[in-house]
């Protein structure tokens, strides 16, 4: 169970999080997103933010949540859509 809720909300809540804390969460949502993208074929999130982390503050992990978005890698190393939320996408794909 993950006590603190989304990412967003831990940061509004504690306004100062130790560097520690945030060096090892960024470990986290790596080693997520590699677990992800290491299947055959990968699965892509398409839209990870601090909305679809979610956090056990006592605990400090985290998990990639939301997969809604997703999509399985097929035959090319490309995604043929853009999809995610607009504010969080690379700037060459939103124009």
């Amino acid at each position: 169970m993950f006590t603190s809720g989304t990412l967003r909300e831990y940061r509004h809540k504690y306004r100062r999080v130790n560097i520690h804390a945030i060096k090892n969460w960024g470990c986290q949502i790596l080693k997520g997103l590699a677990y992800l993208h290491c299947h055959d074929p990968p699965v892509i999130h398409r839209d990870l933010k601090c909305d679809n982390i979610f956090v056990n503050g006592h605990l400090g992990q985290v998990k990639i949540g939301d997969l809604g978005l997703a999509t399985i890698l097929c035959g090319s190393h490309h995604a043929h859509s853009v999809i995610g939320t607009p504010e969080f996408m690379d700037q060459n794909y939103t124009k």
